[in-house]
């Protein structure tokens, strides 16, 4: 069973913080300006319900690709793979932190899938740089499989990319 914290509530800016009484630590912040809600290193928030996202279907019918920033924020690539063994390269580390700005924290994490609904077999592949590292270089998706990828901050502009299930 979870402990509860009394806190109470200031309106700092565009900022509201939500401040344990005891401690007087910030335990949450609001950010009105940047569409953030921020949870400090070491602070834990608890979801007994789980947390619900949006999730946005972005549609890749191509032999090759990119796994862009974009269909990374919205959770969910459906990537049709029909005229061959493919590849699907990540995005750059920046583009991603651009486009989904809590993963510009060290250790911090985002969650998205991978569908393969084609007839061909797809390998992930870090971007140039390499910015994004795969975790598990090679890593394929199979025929009519899928898997999770979780991206971690591991510092310095730089993603993991951990692979699931493919």
């Amino acid at each position: 069973m979870a402990s509860w914290t009394k806190v109470k509530s200031f309106a700092r800016g565009s900022y509201l913080d939500f401040v344990s009484r005891k401690s007087g630590d910030t335990l949450l912040r609001l950010d009105a300006e940047n569409d953030q809600v921020i949870i400090p290193a070491g602070a834990q928030l608890y979801a007994p319900s789980g947390i619900v996202r949006t999730t946005t279907r972005t549609d890749l019918d191509a032999q090759n690709g990119t796994i862009t920033a974009a269909a990374i924020a919205g959770g969910l690539l459906v990537h049709t793979s029909v005229t061959g063994g493919g590849t699907l390269t990540f995005d750059t580390a920046a583009n991603i932190i651009a486009a989904i700005p809590l993963l510009a924290t060290l250790g911090a994490r985002w969650e998205f899938g991978i569908v393969n609904d084609g007839d061909q077999t797809v390998t992930l592949a870090n971007d140039a740089g390499p910015s994004v590292t795969i975790s598990d270089t090679g890593q394929t998706i199979a025929i009519n499989e899928s898997c999770i990828v979780w991206l971690v901050n591991t510092g310095a502009g730089a993603l993991a990319a951990h692979v699931f299930g493919a």
